[in-house]
């Protein structure tokens, strides 16, 4: 019976079981159901993931009902969804970082997780909510009993949120973290309610210290929160106040208020009731003191300026776990002390200070529980890191050391010791370490956790081996700035698959970018740039690496097209593809890039139209598309949805249209569209811009006025207007734009005069403005709790003139530069005073203008002037005397003015400037140095440079030991890595004292006054430093090819370029240059090197950029062959090179070069000739900047100098040669066989200054538009042609200096157009069919008598007149011309050269290369004169010039010759020729009576003309003769073939001369007889 109640008992308890379950089966179906249709709600609602999805990628791909399954899903095997392992209901969400960039103001449905009624854990941080949906906020959550955790770090909740967080009473922990909490906000009200929490997390709000003021209840709020473990208020700008509150927390065991800017020192005793306190974080503060606190276990005081020496009270604090005193200002050694004294201590961070002395590792040795070592920045180059060279063993294991930019001993085995001992290491920092050797793969291997590796910045080489198994643990791998090269191994995406960061920049990297790095599915970072990789990038990672923030590829080879259809970087921030040879249309692979801030495209070979897709990209900041061929015109409503743009740069393309509506995006900061075809007046878009810092639009079709409305650009500090064909005068309205710093207007055709109102601009005056030149940066928040900041951004990079060449000036360096570049306008009036008060500009062009009035004496209060150009105008008066106070004034010039009185003291910087400085001011009178007397009573220089050389030594006024004293001052300079001394007056040798700058990475005393010899001793004081660039160019030095070998031993070149040109080194090239095998820049010109160019030593640079060797006597043959692995080549330059021994040859191969030339130069020199090889070479090349001529189909506005003269060319110029070259400022087709008429089209050459079509075959006018247009031009040689018309008004050009129109068919009276043209310097119209008076105004020869108004061409040093009919007598007031006696006059005697910025720089090792281009005049012997020199002459024979020799002429004492020959000239010799102390001839031949025929007697001057002795020549011509003689008939008299010989020739020739007479008598006859 009881079995059977037993087995009933059972019966009955199982089906109570059953029931019971099915019941509970039946809740938890409802459960189950209504928390996923809550999930699946949130995931539909929420826009950040919904737009996610429609943009093709989902953030939560596994949140769906499986159409198989259907309602049977459970919900809690979903991503981010934890449930509870008994009830299955869900206890935790981690739903962060769901962010979509593209999407701004989101907000929260709370309803949705009121349904949770289990949840504990909630975290819905890094999504940047705003806020929530109305009557759905976090009070809703009150139902939620078992919520312990809510995270809501990184969203944009506002105070509203603080009401509704109150009801949530059993929160445990709370994080608020950097969302928008303001000042107002109560604290006592918030936080009396959380009776539970134990932590609270309120860091990087607003709570400003000026609410604390009537702030103390709330902060006694604290007071209540009893239970409260760790509070953080970082970044919350609490200041001391808050203390004493603080002291009441009993049961804090964390604390940080680190960032809260606190000042004072800190109150310890607010603190001594915190008995449980085990970390304390007052980083980031500005406290002076803390010492106390027994029982810390932490202590973090970064960042707190903290000054003195380490205090030795820490030894006391014996509990410290970790330390960390970085970002301070602590100095002396670390005590050893310190680190025995703490046994427990784990991390050891002592960063960024300012140590001495040595820190060994030996006092670590007892610290077994020592995890992390922070010693980066710790000191300067007093500091170093020293690990013993011994057998020791650490007793601890480290998981972080970082030794960034530290200075390790010398014992590189020991420190490799050190760290093959460590097996525990997650993250470790070696940059700027100055370490060698080869990649260390060891240490991957030994560390298999090892997260980060960070070896950027040394010397390491060779190839980046991999470790041979899989590394799960790598996150982040910097090698870049290294000189690892080889290519990359192509299983590196398996090696590293959950790889965050990969930079592997600035190495020398080639070959193809591995696919497998498409297998790194969670990179981030990818940077490649600057290495040597080539080919496509690989369709694999464009398509695997889907979450890349940031992507560099710049400055390598790359090729294919931009954006195909596979480009799947849909959250790219930033991508740089610039520098590289892609080409072709850009493609639509970008187009839904929605995140992208920063896009440069820049230099590579681009087609096509800027896509319309641009306008997709709406969160784009930076634009760069600069030096591409793309055309058309600009997308106008595409770019005007750009509502972000900060910098955009369109320079350098084809494109073309109006400027009208281009952009309104006020955000816009810096406009560059340089260099292309844009027409019209400039736009009106940013008329409401006045966030504008930068607008750069040179070298356009613009024309008009500058408009009014660009006063309102108020942010507006650099205006570039240059090389456009703007008018009228600059306005008044400029003024307004405050904070100007630069402003070019050069080259343009202004009118009017300057704004007095000028000085109203701070152009320097103030330093650090509200504007910026940096452009973008912010942060990059990486999954997997990873962040880093990301302040790639961009710097403004601004090109200006001054000192004669062009200097770029770069990010925060523009905030130091200022000047102001009117050239090259019509200005008028006289120069403003108030330009004097810009006391803090450093450059001033006003050159070629008309500008009138004297020199301000205000000018003497530009205290910072380094460059002042007032040439070429009409300024009279006095220089003040006053300018001698500049002290810092390089470059001053007031050439061809109409100055008087006496230069400045040649005192300061006035002993620096020579006679080009004053040239063309006819009364100036240049005073020499003080102690000598050189100026007339006329007020004319008799020799103003005479004893010039005498005072070398002292033409500087340089104290030279006060010199020597303050260089010494650069040995504390110890982290000084640029020191630029280019272009000034240092005579001193390279000195040993520069080895102490143990950080100098560039040193450049180019274009100085070195002389004397450069010793091996001198250069190895420069063998161990960390040198990249170095240049010792243009100066007066000579050293031997051992001197350089020294050179060759700087090991640690990274980066080398060399500039050794003109120091007059001797023997062959040194081998020993294949040794630095890292060299770019190789420029060893003007040497006197000999020998031949081995071709290993270019085979051996595979990374040379340039080569450049010209100007020296090589010998042998050099072939193209030697540059076949030199992909990176971009200039060539071997021109006058070696004499007829040397020959350059070009394989006759069908091979296409590697490389892309920019410049190549092969001037005088023996080409072979194989023209079809140099035909097939040159076609390959598509960069060429300068060289050969071949007139392209598409517009070329980038070409500045074109030189084809001297050549075979013939056939009719093309009529669109103006509208190719736009931008062309000198044009030379002399010398060739160019036939037609002259093309029109040069009329759009506006800023053509030099143009020579001399020696051709042109003939009809001169076209009347290229007068019209060309307005600019200096130099115009049109001689020896078969151009005809008339001269009248031909040119209405005020600067033209130089016209040579000789030996052409011009007929009529002279020309009338140079009137007004105070600059012309030489006039050639010789040969012509002009006839007439001369008349008042010119310096020309036709017939009547010499006016008198030519002497008031006070300039003139050749005069001829010969060889006409004037008549009357010589002016008496010839006197007052020159003829010489002013020395370095207007550029007449040898080749004129003209020096200007060909706009076009490379730069190698952070090195600005200008390159230069000369144009010369190239007359035939100059200007031909008949006397043997051509200095100062005057010639009127071949006259009829009567009356009396002028005694004055006598006046002319710098004469060298004088031809009054051929003339009806009576009356005696004067006595005052005895004056002519430097006249080499004298004509006075047949004065009186005249020559019966001009001509007759020429012939018989031909014997004189050259000063030789007739006799001496006739005598020892009739004895060569006579020995010629008696040769032959000694050798026909002794051998009888030659007298055969002979005789049969006699024979030949008599016969020959019978029968010419008889034909042509026979000729004679028939022609008479007809």
């Amino acid at each position: 019976m009881m079995k059977y109640w037993s087995l009933l008992m059972k019966w009955l308890w199982i089906s109570l079981v059953l029931l019971f379950q099915f019941h509970n089966y039946k809740n938890c179906v409802g459960y189950f159901v209504e928390e996923r249709t809550a999930l699946l709600e949130f995931k539909k609602t929420s826009c950040k993931i919904w737009q996610s999805i429609d943009d093709g990628y989902d953030y939560l791909p596994s949140w769906r009902i499986d159409v198989e399954r259907g309602s049977d899903v459970d919900c809690c095997s979903w991503e981010r969804v934890y449930c509870n392992a008994t009830t299955g209901r869900v206890i935790r969400l981690s739903l962060d970082s769901l962010y979509n960039q593209s999407i701004d103001n989101c907000y929260l449905n709370i309803s949705l997780f009121s349904t949770f009624k289990e949840l504990r854990h909630l975290n819905l941080s890094y999504n940047r909510f705003q806020g929530w949906i109305k009557n759905e906020g976090f009070e809703r959550l009150v139902e939620l009993k078992n919520l312990e955790v809510l995270d809501l770090t990184s969203n944009g909740f506002n105070k509203s949120i603080l009401p509704s967080l109150a009801k949530l009473n059993s929160l445990l922990i709370l994080s608020l973290r950097n969302n928008f909490l303001e000042e107002s906000i109560h604290l006592e009200e918030f936080l009396s309610t959380f009776h539970n929490l134990k932590s609270l997390d309120l860091s990087c709000n607003s709570f400003k210290a000026s609410s604390q003021t009537n702030q103390v209840g709330s902060t006694r709020s604290l007071v209540g929160l009893g239970t409260l473990e760790a509070l953080d208020l970082s970044a919350t700008e609490f200041d001391n106040r808050i203390f004493p509150f603080l002291g009441t927390l009993t049961s804090l065991k964390t604390l940080s208020l680190s960032g809260n800017f606190s000042k004072g020192s800190l109150l310890i005793k607010e603190l001594a009731n915190l008995h449980e306190l085990r970390s304390l974080d007052l980083n980031y503060n500005n406290l002076n003191s803390l010492c106390g606190l027994k029982r810390l276990e932490e202590l973090y005081l970064s960042g707190n300026n903290i000054e003195g020496i380490l205090p030795p009270c820490l030894k006391n604090l014996t509990s410290l776990r970790i330390l960390d005193l970085s970002n301070n200002q602590f100095k002396g050694n670390i005590p050893s002390s310190l680190i025995t004294s703490l046994p427990f201590l784990s991390h050891f961070i002592l960063s960024d200070n300012d140590f001495e002395g040595t820190f060994t590792f030996k006092t670590s040795a007892n610290n077994s529980k020592l995890e992390v070592i922070d010693l980066s920045n710790a000191g300067g180059n007093e500091f170093e890191i020293e690990i013993e060279d011994s057998t020791w063993v650490p007793l601890f294991q480290l998981k972080e050391l970082s030794f960034l930019n530290d200075n390790l001993n010398k014992k590189t085995d020991a420190f490799t010791r050190f760290l093959s001992s460590q097996y525990n290491l997650r993250k470790v920092d070696l940059s700027h370490c100055n370490l060698d050797g080869t990649f260390p793969t060891w240490l991957l291997e030994n560390n298999t956790m090892l997260s980060d590796l960070k070896l950027r910045d040394n010397s390491m080489r060779g190839h980046f081996l991999l470790p041979s198994h899989v590394h799960n643990a790598t996150r982040d791998v910097d090698i870049s700035g290294n000189c690892f090269d080889g290519t990359l191994q192509e299983n590196i995406g398996n090696i590293f698959p959950r790889l965050l960061s990969l930079n592997l920049s600035k190495n020398n990297f080639e070959g193809g970018i591995p696919s497998s790095i498409g297998y790194m599915s969670s990179l981030l970072m990818l940077s490649l740039s600057d290495n040597n990789f080539e080919g496509e990038i690989p369709k694999q990672m464009a398509i695997g690496c889907h979450d890349l923030y940031i992507l560099e590829l710049s400055n390598n080879r790359l090729q294919g097209q931009v954006f195909p259809p596979h480009f799947n970087f849909t959250q790219l921030i930033v991508l740089r593809l610039d520098n590289n040879s892609f080409s072709g249309n850009i493609l639509t692979g970008l187009s839904k890039c929605k995140p992208l801030w920063i896009l440069d495209i820049s230099n590579n070979h681009l087609t096509g139209i800027i896509p319309n897709w641009i306008g997709n990209l709406t969160s784009l900041r930076v634009l760069k598309m600069r030096g591409n061929f793309l055309q058309g015109n600009v997308p106008l409503h595409e770019f005007q949805l750009l509502e972000q743009l900060e910098f955009l740069d369109l320079s350098q393309n084809y494109l073309s249209g109006s400027m009208v509506s281009l952009l309104n995006s006020t955000s816009l900061g810096h406009l560059h569209l340089e260099g292309n075809g844009f027409k019209g007046s400039p736009s009106t878009a940013f008329v409401n811009n006045s966030n504008l810092v930068t607008l750069d639009i040179r070298n356009n079709g613009l024309f008009g006025g500058i408009p009014e409305w660009m006063s309102n650009l108020f942010g507006l500090r650099v205006i570039l207007l240059q090389r456009n064909h703007l008018n009228g005068p600059i306005p008044h309205q400029l003024c307004q734009l405050e904070r100007i710093s630069l402003m070019d207007l050069s080259h343009n055709s202004l009118s009017g005069s300057i704004p007095q109102c000028f000085n109203r601009i701070s152009f320097g005056r103030r330093t650090n403005t509200e504007s910026t030149f940096g452009i973008v940066s912010g942060s990059i928040f990486y999954r997997y709790d990873k962040e880093a900041e990301f302040e790639d951004g961009e710097s403004e990079k601004i090109e200006f003139i001054a000192k004669y060449r062009p200097n770029s000036y770069t990010g925060d360096i523009l905030n130091f530069m200022s000047g102001i570049d009117l050239s090259c306008n019509n200005l008028t009036g006289d120069i403003p005073h108030e330009i004097g008060d810009l006391h803090e500009i450093h450059a001033l062009n006003l050159s070629h203008n008309q500008l009138t009035g004297s020199i301000p004496k205000s000018f003497s209060n530009l205290k910072q002037i380094e460059s002042l150009d007032l040439s070429y105008n009409k300024l009279t008066g006095e220089i003040p005397s006053e300018l001698i106070t500049l002290n810092f004034l390089a470059v001053f010039t007031v050439a061809y003015n109409n100055l008087s009185g006496s230069t400045p003291t040649m005192k300061g910087q006035f002993a620096t400037f020579n006679s080009s400085s004053y040239e063309g001011n006819p009364f100036l009178c240049v005073q020499s140095l003080p102690e000598v007397s050189s100026c007339s009573n006329t007020g004319t220089s008799t020799k103003p440079f005479a004893t010039a050389s005498n005072d070398v030594e002292n033409k500087y006024d340089i104290d030279m030991s006060a010199f020597v004293g303050s260089t010494r001052s650069l040995v504390g300079l110890a982290k000084l890595k640029v020191l630029d001394l280019k272009w000034n007056n240092f005579n001193i040798c390279v000195k040993p004292f520069l080895s102490t700058l143990t950080s100098l990475k560039t040193l450049s005393l180019r274009g100085n006054s070195l002389e004397g010899s450069l010793h091996t001793e001198e250069l190895a004081s420069l063998h161990d430093l960390l040198m990249q660039s170095l240049d010792l160019s243009y100066n007066y030095l000579n050293c031997s090819s051992q001197a350089i070998q020294v050179l060759c031993g700087m090991k640690k070149l990274q980066e080398y370029t060399s500039y050794i040109r003109e120091i007059n080194i001797e023997g062959t090239l040194p081998l020993c240059l294949k040794n630095l095998t890292s060299l770019r820049i190789l420029d060893l010109s003007n040497n006197q090197f000999k020998g031949s160019i081995t071709s290993s030593l270019i085979t051996s640079l595979p990374f040379l950029l340039h080569f450049i060797l010209s100007y020296i006597d090589f010998e042998g043959t050099f072939t193209f062959k030697s540059f076949a692995n030199n992909s990176k080549l971009e200039v060539i330059d071997l021109s006058n090179i070696g004499g007829n021994d040397f020959e350059i040859e070009i394989d006759d191969s069908p091979s296409i070069p590697l490389f892309q030339l920019k410049e190549l130069s092969l001037s005088h020199f023996n080409l072979n000739k194989k023209i079809d090889a140099i035909t097939r070479f040159l076609s390959s090349q598509y960069y060429l900047r300068k060289g050969h001529f071949l007139l392209p189909s598409h517009i070329h506005n980038a070409a500045w100098d074109i030189d084809i003269s001297r050549n075979c060319f013939d056939g009719m110029l093309q009529e669109n040669i103006g509208n190719t070259f736009p931008g062309l400022w000198s044009l030379n087709l002399s010398k060739n066989n160019f036939g037609g008429s002259i093309p029109s089209s040069i009329r759009y050459m506006s800023s053509l200054f030099s143009l020579s079509l001399s020696d051709n075959n042109f003939e009809g006018e001169i076209p009347n538009h290229m007068i019209i247009g060309c307005t600019v031009w200096e130099i115009l040689d049109l001689s020896q042609n078969h151009l005809s018309g008339s001269m009248l008004s031909l040119l209405n050009s005020t600067n033209l200096g130089h016209l040579l129109l000789e030996g052409n068919g011009f007929i009529g009276s002279a020309p009338t157009g140079f009137i007004n043209n105070s600059n012309l310097m030489t006039l050639d119209i010789g040969n012509n069919d002009l006839f007439g008076d001369i008349p008042d105004w010119v310096k020309n020869h036709l017939n009547s008598f010499i006016p008198h108004h030519l002497c008031q061409l006070k300039m003139i040093r050749l005069m001829d007149l010969s060889f006409n009919s004037l008549s009357g007598s010589i002016p008496r007031c010839f006197n007052n011309i020159s003829f010489g006696r002013r020395t370095h006059m207007e550029s007449i005697s040898g080749s004129s050269i003209i020096e200007y910025d060909e706009g076009e720089s490379w730069t190698g090792a952070e090195e600005e290369r200008a390159v230069m281009t000369e144009s010369r005049l190239s007359w035939p012997d100059e200007i031909e004169f008949m006397t043997k020199s051509r200095l100062s002459s005057y010639n009127l024979s071949v006259n009829d010039l009567t009356d009396d020799i002028p005694h004055e002429i006598g006046d002319l004492n710098e004469i060298l010759s004088l031809n009054l020959s051929y003339d009806q000239l009576t009356g005696s010799i004067p006595k005052t020729f005895s004056n002519l102390k430097k006249t080499e001839k004298v004509f006075f031949c047949s004065i009186s009576g005249g020559s019966t025929k001009p001509f007759a007697t020429a012939s018989n001057d031909v014997e004189n003309k050259y000063d030789i002795d007739m006799s001496a020549f006739v005598g020892s011509f009739v004895a060569s003769f006579v020995m010629l003689l008696l040769g032959l008939a000694a050798i026909h008299y002794l051998n009888t073939y030659w007298r055969r010989m002979w005789f049969q020739f006699i024979e030949a020739c008599i016969y020959s001369c019978h029968e010419f007479l008889s034909d042509s008598y026979n000729k004679l006859c028939i022609h008479v007889y007809r």
